[in-house]
């Protein structure tokens, strides 16, 4: 009596749904590039932050003295300390996420810039805006090495690496430009401007870093 020879498939004798599995990989594929690039928004957009507020005070340094009686002496300090506390405290921020999680550093960083920012949007003296840019400069410090650190660990080896550092080392270049252009068309300054894209980006980020790194 012969025997029925069962193909390779599944237990009665079907062949395998190539099909299926190759439409499954493919939406697959399209959720994890979907993913890819709103990790990369979001790393991108950190970056542009961190550069944007290191010039885009400048040229609104008459507005913010006029209407804040900041001395010519103390006008300065308005740009260093927010780069003084950004650059002093950057090996830190770097060195705390390696310790404590990229991604919970990261997230802390750009909540306390959103803070700094909200109270420096609201400053009535000169005290208490520089005391907002420093506390801007300290939550830079600990957003900005977290962002390159999550770009290189959820960017693969290869051509998507080199596409997104591509994207980030533009941004970064480009950022300091932006900052003086934007304060060419609008050098205005006026108390409960500048928090607005901070709240936004607060409202983002922790939805959508949840699974980087």
């Amino acid at each position: 009596m012969a025997e029925r020879i069962i193909p390779a498939g599944d237990a009665h004798g079907s062949p395998p749904r190539t099909d299926d599995m190759a439409e499954h990989a493919a939406a697959g594929q399209g959720e994890l590039r979907g993913r890819l690039r709103v990790a990369l928004v979001i790393i991108v957009a950190c970056q542009l932050m961190v550069v944007l507020d290191a010039t885009i005070v400048n040229i609104a340094l008459p507005r913010i003295q006029a209407s804040l009686g900041v001395s010519s002496a103390d006008l300065s300090w308005v740009v260093n300390a927010y780069t003084l506390a950004f650059g002093g405290l950057l090996p830190l921020g770097g060195r705390t996420g390696d310790i404590l999680g990229r991604r919970r550093v990261f997230v802390a960083g750009v909540s306390l810039f959103t803070v700094a920012s909200l109270l420096g949007g609201f400053a009535t003296s000169g005290t208490w805006l520089l005391a907002a840019r420093a506390g801007q400069g300290v939550g830079a410090a600990f957003a900005a090495p977290g962002a390159l650190a999550l770009l290189m660990t959820t960017f693969r080896h290869g051509a998507q690496r080199t596409r997104a550092l591509g994207v980030y080392a533009a941004t970064s270049a480009s950022g300091m430009m932006i900052g003086l252009i934007l304060r060419a068309v609008r050098s205005e300054w006026r108390p409960g401007v500048h928090p607005r894209p901070g709240l936004a980006r607060l409202r983002v980020h922790p939805r959508r870093v949840q699974w980087l790194a």
